[in-house]
């Protein structure tokens, strides 16, 4: 575990935000404060002061805004500000260094066996049902061609890879990508870095869309690098209620400096459904040799119709 955090050295006294003035997702400036508040003020400050960093961002904080808000023409939610290009880069390398974001994940429970277990057979079942969803798009010996976008540390790049998918991942910390244990050539640090005529039959984004400036333009992106009727899958964190940061899980829901956009799964969709993707029903994928859990799964299948979430499959359509 880490010691306490250090003072933020070799860096501007406080931090600089940027005001997000229309909508993320229509782009209208019809919007309206849902909650707000100041950094240095409770229960946020004592929220960021226990959370583990690198380097304490408290003292470029400082009392800086924020403000959750939304939009009153489409209903969508986000946060009005947020850090500016050269802070996003000192967050990530500095405040959020490697041994700050295992240190969370072991407080969380990440790290702990039954956690890796649910999320590795979960991996394992994304892997097969891509594998189902792509098969009309290539040939029977060509192997799905999967982009996992944000890939952190890497494990559904290596599932995917040694099920034999020709796999490729996108993410900002260089440290992170080489947990995965591919080349440089299929790990890189921006969408720009990837081979200009490669088309993919299926992109992921797990636990992204949250954390983007505009990630609306990012899904443009995305949708051009797939193949017609290629498949996007996506989750977010759930935000269903939350209008305020007042406990611990509306902080972890929309935390001002990580979680800068809210959706629930109406939201989600629609947001998706802007650029050409149409939400489809998630294929059932039996990764358990138990047969209590496999009744559980083959319930929670059949409630599905009538239960969204924010984890989504969507197909491209345009």
């Amino acid at each position: 575990m880490l010691a306490g955090p250090v003072p933020l050295a070799n860096a501007p006294a406080r931090a600089r935000f940027v005001s997000r003035d229309a909508c993320i997702a229509c782009g209208s400036a019809d919007l309206r404060a849902v909650a707000q508040g100041r950094f240095d003020a409770e229960p946020l400050r004592g929220f960021l002061a226990a959370d583990p960093w690198g380097e304490d961002p408290l003292p470029a904080l400082g009392d800086a805004p924020w403000e959750l808000r939304g939009c009153a023409a489409c209903g969508q939610v986000f946060h009005r500000w947020v850090l500016d290009d050269a802070w996003q880069k000192l967050r990530f390398r500095r405040w959020m260094g490697e041994a700050a974001m295992r240190s969370f994940a072991e407080r969380v429970g990440a790290t702990a066996f039954p956690a890796r277990w649910s999320s590795g057979t979960n991996r394992i079942a994304h892997v097969l049902r891509l594998e189902r969803l792509t098969r009309e798009l290539r040939t029977r010996d060509e192997a799905p061609r999967l982009l996992d976008f944000g890939c952190g540390w890497g494990e559904l790049v290596a599932t995917a890879a040694l099920a034999g998918c020709d796999v490729h991942g996108v993410d900002w910390d260089a440290h992170r990508l080489r947990g995965a244990g591919l080349g440089a050539d299929r790990l890189v640090g921006g969408l720009s870095e990837l081979d200009p005529s490669l088309r993919f039959h299926a992109v992921t984004l797990f636990e992204v869309l949250e954390h983007l400036t505009e990630p609306l333009e990012v899904l443009r992106q995305l949708r051009y690098r797939l193949a017609f009727r290629g498949i996007l899958v996506v989750e977010v964190p759930d935000c269903s209620g939350v209008d305020g940061i007042r406990t611990l899980a509306e902080y972890r829901a929309v935390h001002p400096l990580e979680h800068i956009n809210a959706f629930t799964a109406a939201s989600l969709e629609r947001f998706v459904e802007r650029v050409g993707f149409r939400r489809i029903e998630t294929p059932a994928a039996w990764v358990t040799a138990d047969p209590v859990r496999l009744a559980r799964t083959a319930a929670q299948r059949a409630l599905a119709p009538w239960r969204r979430t924010t984890q989504a499959y969507f197909r491209r359509e345009e």
